[in-house]
């Protein structure tokens, strides 16, 4: 099942560079890299791991804003890390929301199955 995780994040790379290239062959390349991120958190991430992505889709976010600065190759770069921060921040709310319901398990909160 890891290996699934691994295929969808490499293509997501796959996805985020053709979409960046500006190929119209993917007009819905958001949802597919959001359906690629929650493929890749359900199948390699852990629930320990939801800090790290939180901070990883944060920061690939704002990376893709300021990169934009650089000359002539900021444009793509930026718009690369924004595609890939879409990934990122499906794969953040999968964790996240892992984390949450196992964190209210073992608070009492939500009943045992």
């Amino acid at each position: 099942m890891h290996k699934l995780g691994n295929i969808s994040f490499l293509l997501a790379i796959i996805v985020a560079v053709v979409a960046t290239l500006g190929v119209d062959a993917i007009d819905a390349y958001i949802w597919i890299m959001a359906i690629l991120g929650a493929i890749f958190a359900v199948f390699t991430l852990e629930e320990d791991k939801a800090v790290e992505s939180v901070v990883l889709a944060i920061g690939l976010s704002m990376a893709a804003t300021g990169l934009n600065s650089i000359p002539m190759i900021g444009a793509y770069i930026g718009e690369f890390a924004g595609h890939m921060a879409s990934f990122m921040l499906a794969a953040a709310l999968v964790v996240s929301l892992r984390w949450l319901m196992n964190t209210g398990n073992v608070m009492g909160l939500m009943p045992k199955s």
